[in-house]
């Protein structure tokens, strides 16, 4: 049969293009993310640790500045003492109302009881995690059970390419190799 709908969209497309991109954490897959949005024409500011080769692209700005300017903003850090929670009820109001959140790093980074508050007030138009606080999540998670169209939540799964896992075994060969030599091992743990 025939239909007069060709295309059924009931959703907003976002065009990336002249959009910022906020990147807390700016390691190998952070810098990755910043040039992959750079060719969408996206500005891309960055947060990272000392020592982080911020010469990769990307404006260096400070926490603050980056939640408050960002139309997206991305963890890609560490999970540490200092960064548990980071993405807390203070920060998630800080960033721009309509703003996008994603978090592909360690769910220990964010309270998500205020993602949650965050997303159901309207104050940020939606959220990617492939990563939460406790994993497997338990039955009556907040995150899981929060009420809002547009949070999108995936198993841990964005690093399971068999390119990726094929990565992370010439990873520790050649971490093994160093440790042997006596070398240094280029990889945080």
């Amino acid at each position: 049969s025939e239909s007069s709908m060709f295309c059924l969209m009931d959703y907003p497309i976002i065009d990336l293009g002249g959009r910022t991109l906020g990147l807390v954490g700016y390691g190998e897959l952070g810098q990755a993310v910043g040039k992959l949005a750079e060719a969408f024409g996206m500005r891309v500011l960055v947060m990272g640790r000392d020592g982080v080769d911020y010469n990769a692209g990307g404006q260096r700005v400070d926490f603050d500045t980056l939640l408050e300017q960002s139309d997206f903003v991305s963890l890609h850090g560490l999970l540490n003492a200092q960064t548990q929670k980071m993405m807390n009820r203070d920060a998630f109001r800080k960033m721009k109302s309509g703003s996008f959140f994603i978090n592909t790093a360690r769910g220990g980074l964010v309270d998500e009881e205020a993602l949650c508050d965050a997303l159901e007030s309207g104050h940020l138009a939606g959220a990617g995690l492939d990563v939460v606080t406790t994993e497997p999540p338990v039955r009556d998670s907040r995150v899981l059970n929060c009420q809002h169209p547009n949070l999108v939540i995936t198993p841990h799964s964005a690093w399971a390419s068999r390119e990726s896992r094929q990565r992370i075994v010439d990873i520790m060969q050649a971490n093994l190799e160093a440790f042997i030599e006596g070398a240094p091992i280029n990889r945080v743990i």
